[in-house]
């Protein structure tokens, strides 16, 4: 579980240092609550503005892509994470996720040449 207090704590921080990351640090708070209410549109839209280094960002991104359908693009999302994610947990999430949505993207193939087959055969 992620804290709030400690995204808050970077947040001020980043107002010291670098105005760009706080814009980058609500973002990701944003789509995380977008998240968590189950509005992956909006999740999409806030998490696609966090720093690409932001590995948690990016692993609640792959997975509002996954929850609308764009599994291709969880798919790259994934696979990034998987060859450069830093952070452990995070890259074994990664490659967790990583193989469902591949499977995922295998089985839709496999149904799409299976119908197109039955199509044929009539």
């Amino acid at each position: 579980m992620i804290d709030k207090s400690y995204y808050a704590s970077l947040a001020v921080l980043s107002l010291l240092t670098d105005p760009f990351t706080h814009m980058s640090e609500d973002s990701f708070l944003l789509g995380l609550e977008a998240y968590k209410n189950k509005d992956y549109a909006s999740a999409i839209e806030h998490l696609q503005l966090v720093d690409a280094e932001q590995w948690d960002a990016q692993l609640y991104l792959g997975m509002s892509y996954y929850m609308i359908g764009r599994h291709v693009d969880a798919r790259t999302k994934f696979a990034h994470m998987r060859d450069h994610c830093p952070a452990l947990p995070l890259r074994e999430k990664a490659l967790t996720a990583y193989l469902m949505v591949n499977s995922k993207i295998r089985q839709t193939e496999q149904l799409k040449k299976d119908e197109d087959e039955l199509t044929v055969e009539w």
